[in-house]
């Protein structure tokens, strides 16, 4: 198999979202010469506390469309110089951009007239598709998370992934919680965790201290911090009964799934999770994990698993068996470097 000089684009920035850095990691076990660049480095944007401000400012004097289109072409420049510096500096054969932040295609054709080959990896929801839409044409190859959204020009590659170092099952449980969620703030995700603030329920995420402190008190009380990763964010999954997976995205939209669906079970917690289509790729639905279409839904799925520990529990047992099975980082670099460089395959 080829090994590439590569320069992964993405964001290393967040410890919460250890994807890019498992896309490194994973190119570099099996040989590449890898490089890394930060698209979402927010050393050089401005707070995000200002930048509400003058916006706010701004829209008094009708002035806040303008004021945000000249923060999205600040912060485009700002990440395209850095992109382009690190690819003159590595000269890579490979350009990887794990696809949160857009990257200018007038670049990208000069990197491809270097002889780089561009690859895209779409890993966000649709909430941005014509985004998405206007990305492909620019790349030699081009993978997304949504099944139902790929075609001839998009592949299909989903983010989740086995990574066995990070997530593993717990020797002993202490279960402080009987239900926990991980994700940022937003308001479909507040629908469904209104309905849980009367229970033992720990919440993390950005946002969620901010905005529920006057929309819902009852649930505010419920944040444990806005930040969590590592071998504390394991023991978090590790301490819950039961972990909700909301998708920030409506599923009747797009299918997909998030990395969670994978890492939950990987700590021996039962998985409740928002249904997507392509979960079924994945898991048999009520025997691996327990999936839900509804904030009601959800709510009496929660109480039921409270109130069934056996079955809970081997649901949960029979989930982490099946993750055990499923594809590493190094499963996705390699099937997506056979890809582009179909021709170096022994």
């Amino acid at each position: 198999m080829r090994t590439p000089r590569v320069l992964v684009c993405g964001d290393f920035s967040s410890l919460t979202l250890p994807h890019s850095r498992q896309c490194a990691a994973a190119l570099a076990e099996v040989g590449c010469d890898v490089q890394n660049v930060d698209t979402e480095d927010r050393r050089r944007k401005l707070p995000e506390m200002l930048k509400r401000w003058s916006k706010s400012l701004a829209k008094r004097f009708g002035l806040k469309q303008r004021l945000s289109d000249y923060y999205v072409s600040r912060e485009l420049a700002v990440r395209n110089d850095r992109v382009w510096r690190a690819f003159e500096l590595h000269q890579p054969e490979l350009v990887l951009v794990i696809r949160g932040n857009a990257l200018d295609p007038v670049m990208l054709a000069r990197m491809q007239q270097r002889g780089a080959s561009v690859v895209g990896w779409w890993i966000k929801d649709v909430r941005r598709l014509q985004n998405l839409v206007n990305d492909v044409p620019h790349y030699d190859a081009y993978y997304c998370i949504h099944s139902n959204l790929c075609s001839d020009r998009m592949r299909y590659l989903p983010a989740w992934n086995l990574d066995r170092e990070r997530y593993y099952p717990a020797e002993v449980s202490d279960h402080r919680y009987d239900v926990v969620f991980v994700g940022i703030w937003n308001p479909k995700r507040q629908t469904y965790l209104d309905r849980l603030a009367g229970y033992n329920l720990g919440i993390v995420g950005p946002g969620w201290s901010t905005r529920t402190l006057t929309s819902n008190p009852a649930l505010a009380r419920h944040v444990v911090k806005n930040t969590m990763h590592g071998e504390e964010l394991t023991r978090f999954y590790q301490s819950a009964r039961i972990v909700i997976n909301i998708n920030q995205w409506d599923p009747g939209e797009a299918t997909g799934t998030t990395l969670r669906v994978v890492d939950v079970p990987a700590c021996g917690a039962l998985l409740l999770t928002e249904y997507s289509a392509d979960l079924e790729d994945l898991f048999v639905l009520e025997q691996e994990i327990s999936a839900f279409a509804s904030p009601g839904e959800m709510q009496e799925k929660v109480d039921y698993f409270l109130a069934h520990e056996a079955e809970r529990d081997r649901i949960a047992r029979a989930g982490l068996l099946r993750v055990l099975d499923l594809p590493t980082p190094r499963d996705r670099m390699e099937r997506l470097l056979s890809e582009i460089y179909p021709s170096d395959m022994p």
